[in-house]
């Protein structure tokens, strides 16, 4: 098969898997490690403790890739409903000392990272994108997974992290520049969200209201993914009857997340 068939091939394999889970990582650091003709390779995981508190071990992806070799596409911002940017030649587990020294001086906890070598297609928006990597356009990447595994950890100095170990590695993609530095965008925003609604709720019936701006940031995000933006206030008593409201809106909020995703 040819780089255009077999990087579809692998989107179509994606689209019929359970994905309802999905959780979307990128490191903010410049992606693009090489360019031969068509091939680049991105550097698309450290194991360096995030900005949302994770540790993405790089043994982590090791099973997921031996058994989905040729099943993982490229993507431009973790869109399934477009056609693939690249074709996934390999995905390489590299060393600290294979870390551009610019990733080694800003984690210097890094002990690795996790590449991707993929062919752009010529085809579609794929060639623009190709184009601007060449002309030195500042794209990072990102990868979608699912945590099958994973540990938390105290450091020393009280930094908490969840370390995970194994996970099943869905997609990678190219995603704008900037976009995964932000973790408010898409990129990190969803995992977030998705994961803290439901504290964000109990505390708001324990009439914990220190939550509020928080809470309208979600919606301000939610509007981003195609919401109706409705700014909530405080209420007159912690237990008041907006506590109904306030559920309905974070309801509509995953609602929005999920289908986004």
């Amino acid at each position: 098969m040819d780089d255009e068939t077999r990087a579809a091939a692998a989107l179509t394999a994606l689209q019929t898997l359970n994905t309802e889970q999905m959780e979307y990582k990128a490191d903010p650091v410049s992606a693009t490690l090489s360019i031969d003709n068509r091939d680049v390779a991105m550097l698309f995981s450290v194991d360096n403790l995030d900005s949302v508190g994770d540790i993405t071990e790089v043994s982590a992806f090791k099973r997921s890739i031996d058994r989905r070799s040729g099943k993982i596409p490229h993507l431009f911002m973790h869109d399934l409903n477009a056609p693939a940017i690249a074709n996934v030649l390999a995905l390489e587990a590299i060393k600290k000392h294979e870390l551009p020294q610019d990733i080694r001086e800003a984690y210097p906890d890094a002990t690795g990272g996790m590449v991707s070598h993929s062919r752009y297609l010529t085809t579609g928006h794929a060639g623009s994108i190709f184009e601007g990597i060449k002309a030195g356009i500042g794209y990072q990447a990102s990868f979608g997974y699912k945590v099958i595994d994973a540990e938390r950890k105290t450091f020393k100095d009280g930094r908490k992290a969840r370390v995970i170990k194994e996970l099943v590695l869905f997609e990678i993609s190219t995603v704008l520049p900037g976009h995964a530095a932000n973790d408010t965008t898409r990129t990190l925003g969803l995992k977030t969200l998705m994961d803290y609604l439901t504290e964000y709720k109990a505390g708001w019936r324990h009439g914990q209201h220190a939550d509020l701006s928080t809470l309208n940031e979600i919606i301000a995000l939610a509007v981003s993914l195609g919401g109706i933006y409705t700014p909530l206030v405080e209420p007159d008593s912690p237990f008041s009857a907006l506590t109904s409201e306030v559920d309905a809106l974070l309801s509509e909020v995953a609602t929005i997340l999920e289908v986004s995703q």
